[in-house]
């Protein structure tokens, strides 16, 4: 049974110490040749008054309603 604890534990290591490679390997790594900073687009102003109101809504071709 101590065999298995054992095995467990050195593979418990070897993980860590490959996520430690790995996270080595990222964080070295240099960056991107080209990266713009995110500017958003211009937004249209938006319009005075409710937009909810009867008036503003579509109406139906129908009924008129």
């Amino acid at each position: 049974m101590g065999v298995v604890w054992l095995v467990v534990a050195v593979l418990c290591v070897a993980a860590g110490v490959a996520l430690l490679v790995v996270d080595r390997r990222r964080s070295a790594a240099p960056p991107p040749p080209s990266v713009e900073p995110h500017v958003p687009a211009p937004r249209e102003p938006e319009p005075d008054g409710d937009l909810f109101t009867p008036e503003a809504l579509p109406r139906h071709p129908e009924n008129g309603s």
